[in-house]
């Protein structure tokens, strides 16, 4: 295979499906948790998770907005988080996309 092929089905990869690793093996460590639970917590700010139109209906591991969101809350050294918008679906582009907002904790879990 040409080495142009591949790159181009990279990117088409990358823009149609956002292939990034799906849910790391941090982001699996972080919990949502309820407004009670995370009093006492560190709040480490927002995060927003984007998924593909079709991952909702994917792999439970798979490139969700949900496990994307966990990954941001694990990259800036949370645990746990509040999820204030789940799976809403918004209009990107020629398409639809699904967005998980939340607040990303540290809690000593």
């Amino acid at each position: 295979m040409r080495a142009g092929t591949d790159f181009g089905g990279l990117i088409l990869c990358l823009a149609l499906l956002g292939c990034a690793p799906a849910l790391t093996p941090e982001g699996a460590r972080v919990r949502p948790v309820s407004e009670e639970f995370a009093v006492g917590c560190e709040r480490l700010g927002r995060v927003e998770g984007v998924g593909p139109w079709a991952a909702v209906h994917g792999e439970p591991d798979g490139p969700t907005s949900i496990n994307r969101a966990r990954n941001k809350v694990a990259r800036l050294g949370g645990d746990a988080m509040i999820v204030q918008v789940r799976d809403r679906a918004v209009d990107v582009g020629f398409g639809k996309q699904w967005i998980t907002r939340a607040i990303a904790l540290k809690c000593g879990l």
